[in-house]
């Protein structure tokens, strides 16, 4: 991965981070490793966990970015066993 990708990747994880904590979620953890992947954040609101996928583009046009169609069968596939 290019540096400049991943500081634009850094920079979307750390705005949900604020996000999240804007809404009243806690950040239970970021980047957690699994045997399956990377989870970017959990979060905790209200007794739940919410597991979070960070997808950060430059472009601003919605049919450029289309964050649902970024998280791919594989990723849901994983996700969804744990």
């Amino acid at each position: 991965m290019a540096l400049k990708n991943l500081e634009i990747g850094l920079a979307g994880e750390r705005a949900a981070v604020e996000h999240l904590k804007s809404k009243g979620y806690s950040v239970v953890a970021q980047n957690y490793e699994m045997p399956m992947g990377e989870l970017d954040i959990v979060a905790k609101r209200r007794g739940k966990l919410y597991f979070v996928e960070v997808k950060t583009s430059i472009e601003t046009h919605r049919e450029a970015f289309s964050p649902e169609e970024r998280v791919d069968r594989r990723k849901r596939r994983r996700l969804q066993a744990y």
